[in-house]
């Protein structure tokens, strides 16, 4: 199995509060491959949940992520963005933020309380959700994030229409009725 040469989709580096990791796969990368599913949550998604409680409740965190539909859709929408044009960052390449499509996707807290904190984490390279979520875990400031209590709503979302999987994932402090 021969590997891609380096390109600018392989040199990618970790901006603000976003890890990535990316691994160098066969091929070269797909585009426009068609939106990934956002809800409901598949296996692995939901895999990447329990972890992420699992993790919590190992902090002390005893209430569990609430999984939030609008922010699946706009963590979802973001993984396939940086699957189609080769990158990895918390800012999209149109300079939309986590909170900017947190309020496209119709999360209501995004757009009207700029006060309401919202965090984003991306990865790449692993298509499993329990092994996503220790590419996340290595990073201090991204770890310091998951186990934030006052972060309690979570989006996910995964790509996986590429030889490399995406996964975005959108915390939040407040629930709304967009999440149900």
């Amino acid at each position: 199995m021969a590997s891609r040469p380096f390109d600018r989709r392989s040199v990618l580096a970790p901006l603000g509060l976003v890890l990535g990791f990316f691994v160098i796969g066969c091929g070269d990368v797909a585009t426009n491959l068609g939106p990934s599913g956002a809800n409901p949550l598949d296996a692995e998604e939901s895999a990447l949940i329990a972890a992420l409680n699992k993790l919590r409740a190992d902090a002390g965190i005893a209430t569990p992520m609430l999984v939030c539909t609008s922010l699946n859709v706009s963590a979802s929408a973001h993984a396939d963005d940086m699957r189609d044009k080769g990158y990895l960052s918390d800012t999209g390449q149109d300079m939309s933020t986590p909170r900017t499509r947190g309020c496209a996707a119709g999360y209501k807290p995004a757009c009207n309380d700029a006060s309401t904190p919202m965090a984003e984490t991306v990865a790449s390279g692993v298509g499993t959700g329990p092994e996503t979520l220790p590419q996340w875990e290595k990073d201090d400031k991204t770890k310091t994030l998951l186990v934030n209590a006052a972060l309690g709503v979570v989006g996910i979302g995964r790509s996986l229409q590429g030889d490399v999987p995406v996964w975005a994932m959108d915390l939040a402090a407040k629930d709304d009725a967009s999440c149900h």
